[in-house]
């Protein structure tokens, strides 16, 4: 049964009509879209900025990679009250409005907006664009403690490309399915869990994308929704069910002609996407996780000499720590914990790491020890350190065991 058919069903209340004026407002204002980039710019911005002088209340509106600004809580804000002006509005002109094409409308946008967000985050975990190719030098360098709840989960997903593709996966199989209405609910039971999961990650590691995914999570339950009773009846109940019909239009000629130009443009969305995706593809192969040069690693310095004169551990200019970056640049860690990354060059051939101003020093190593003497930022420096290798940590040289007598845990 479909039970948006009837006009008697409570799904046709005021409320619903307001949620599908929200839900339509939303999709076409998402700045992270084409479309919702030009209604951000020409539209939102202005309206949320104004709003918020007229509140006192004071906005940056460059997010810097956060989706969880007082901008985009300001920005919702601004759209919950323009979806109802227009809902009043169409109210007070048409008591009797006919909710079912407002309704297929919404229906069809969230299908295909949701599926898009699915593919661009699945098809960025397949590929090694979301969390890079395994874990950082940097990463590795630092104590628990030092992490960010966020950089925790984004060390604990980077470590294993296998879930990580599975993970991925999951979200391209649930966007794919979406594309297509006789295989919607099916892509929407599996989005649910999917979006349920990454929703619960960034609500509890403070990753700011909470109010995104958020939306995601209550999209894909709109979508279910559509056949709450169809769902019931086979999961709970045990009744008979029938087939689940999925709402569309019936287009004349010109809205026949508009829709395949619409569609053609998704399409192109899709494939800049994928395109994307494989951009990140070959950069992962090009750069497998291996050491670049004979330098790079994780150096605890034994000994710090500057202008002749030895530092112990109570100069706050003593490095204690150095980590090397394949062949671009090393963090210098000082006795206060104070980290400085600089950008370098290293010749391996004459064993030789140039800055970018004066700055020259000539290495040499006996095993994983290291000696770098020269001048450095005007300085005059004799280094000795210790080198980690960072594939020889526990982290990285551990590998998938079926028999483990005992467990690795420590």
């Amino acid at each position: 049964m479909d039970i948006l058919n009837s006009q008697k069903h409570p799904f046709f209340s005021p409320l619903k009509r307001f949620i599908y004026i929200y839900i339509l407002a939303y999709a076409l204002t998402l700045q992270m879209s084409p479309w919702g980039y030009l209604m951000e710019k020409i539209i939102v911005k202005p309206l949320t900025v104004s709003a918020s002088k007229i509140f006192g209340i004071n906005i940056e509106t460059f997010s810097g990679g956060s989706g969880d600004t007082t901008y985009d809580y300001c920005k919702i804000c601004i759209l919950l009250f323009s979806s109802l002006l227009i809902f009043l509005g169409l109210y007070l002109k048409n008591r009797s409005f006919d909710n079912t094409k407002l309704r297929n409308l919404t229906f069809i946008v969230l299908r295909y907006f949701l599926a898009l967000y699915l593919l661009i985050y699945g098809l960025s975990k397949v590929f090694p664009l979301q969390f890079g190719n395994g874990i950082h030098a940097y990463t590795l360098s630092k104590t628990y403690g030092e992490s960010s709840p966020m950089n925790l989960l984004w060390t604990f997903m980077g470590y294993s490309r296998p879930y990580t593709i599975f993970a991925g996966l999951s979200e391209v199989i649930a966007g794919l399915f979406l594309l297509f209405r006789k295989t919607t609910l099916l892509g929407a039971l599996i989005a649910f869990g999917v979006i349920l999961n990454v929703f619960l990650l960034n609500l509890f590691y403070d990753v700011p994308v909470k109010l995104f995914s958020g939306h995601l999570l209550m999209f894909s339950i709109f979508i279910i929704g559509y056949n709450y009773k169809t769902l019931l009846n086979f999961f709970i109940f045990n009744k008979g069910t029938t087939t689940i019909v999925f709402p569309g239009f019936n287009f004349n000629e010109y809205e026949t002609k508009a829709l395949l130009i619409l569609k053609k443009i998704f399409v192109g969305i899709i494939l800049l996407v994928i395109l994307g995706s494989f951009f990140g593809l070959s950069n992962f192969i090009k750069k497998p996780h291996k050491v670049q040069t004979d330098a790079e690693g994780m150096h605890r310095v034994l000994s710090f000499e500057k202008n002749g004169k030895h530092l112990y551990r109570s100069a706050d200019e003593k490095w204690r720590q150095i980590i090397i970056y394949e062949d671009d640049g090393w963090l210098i860690e000082n006795e206060k914990g104070k980290r400085n990354f600089e950008e370098i060059s290293i010749d391996t051939i004459t064993k030789i790491i140039n800055d970018t101003s004066d700055g020259l020093l000539r290495y040499s190593t006996i095993n994983d020890t290291f000696n770098f003497q020269g001048q450095w930022q005007g300085d005059s420096l004799h280094i000795k350190t210790l080198r980690t290798n960072i594939i020889d940590l526990p982290l990285n040289k551990r590998k998938f065991n079926f028999i483990n007598e005992i467990p690795f845990n420590r």
